[in-house]
């Protein structure tokens, strides 16, 4: 499902896919908006690989890229969603 969230399958919160897994909440007809790193670490390339993956099975190519080096980055990150700290 969350492929399917970042690759534009699902755009709104109360797609009928996540109210199946979620048939108790009342969720809002809200249009998701993803956040994602715009630069390279190894976070971003396991969850980008992840998301390789996991959109295999929804028939729908991944709307990320692969750079030209061994990093992996979709498009269109925000640069204030870089570090995580406790």
């Amino acid at each position: 499902m969350l492929a399917m969230i970042y690759n534009g399958t699902i755009e709104y919160w109360d797609d009928s896919a996540i109210k199946q897994v979620n048939p108790n909440l009342n969720l809002p007809h809200q249009k998701i908006f993803v956040v994602f790193r715009s630069d390279a670490s190894g976070t971003q390339e396991i969850f980008t690989t992840y998301l390789n993956v996991a959109a295999r099975s929804t028939g729908r190519p991944p709307s990320w890229v692969r750079l030209q080096t061994t990093q992996l980055r979709p498009l269109g990150g925000l640069p204030e969603v870089k570090v995580t700290r406790e």
